[in-house]
């Protein structure tokens, strides 16, 4: 094992690294790569090759896989576009003021996920499951809802500025009166029934 001292040392460089992460909302993957990357060039040249193997691996993962996981907060504020969540289990977690532009959600599980004023433009929500969602203040425009499951999802007047909602449930959703109106002018079938139009 190491000697005290260094041993002491090196915590306190483990200590300092992760107060920097948790202290700073912004430090991003780029910076502590960059550390890792500065701590990698000290091993030996067999453990730098393989240190470094894994680090390009990591950067090549997008920001969804990397995100710290649990709390529900993984991905608010963070910049996801062009991403791909296709089929995954997000319920729950926190996209509040996320880059989600042209991200593809499509089947995933967004249960009681917030998405408060994010950034969804030309977001793909194709047959995923958005029971209990929050999208207030979110920016919709030429979203896809198609086939969306929407059951008690909350949304603002924005939703009007999605591209599609053909196929969707609304059953119980959360709309001002005249967004309600406005949207029984484009929706037919179940889709209309969800809302109650007449």
């Amino acid at each position: 094992g190491l000697p005290r001292r260094r041993r002491r040392a090196s915590c306190r460089g483990c200590v300092l690294i992760c107060c920097q992460v948790a202290a700073c909302p912004k430090f991003t993957m780029r910076c502590l790569l960059g550390l890792l990357v500065a701590s990698a060039t000290a091993l030996r040249p067999v453990a730098r090759r393989a240190a470094l193997k894994t680090l390009s691996t990591l950067v090549a993962l997008p920001t969804a896989a990397t995100a710290i996981s649990g709390g529900g907060k993984d991905y608010a504020e963070a910049t996801i576009k062009n991403q791909n969540f296709d089929g995954q289990k997000l319920d729950n977690k926190d996209f509040s003021g996320a880059d989600a532009v042209d991200t593809s959600f499509k089947k995933a599980s967004l249960r009681g996920a917030r998405f408060f004023k994010s950034d969804c433009e030309r977001a793909d929500f194709t047959g995923a499951d958005l029971t209990g969602a929050s999208f207030e203040s979110a920016n919709l425009k030429d979203a896809v809802l198609a086939g969306a499951k929407a059951e008690g999802t909350a949304f603002s007047q924005t939703i009007l500025d999605a591209k599609s909602f053909e196929g969707a449930d609304f059953t119980e959703a959360v709309v001002q009166p005249y967004v309600q109106k406005e949207l029984c002018k484009r929706v037919s079938g179940n889709t209309a029934e969800s809302l109650f139009c007449p």
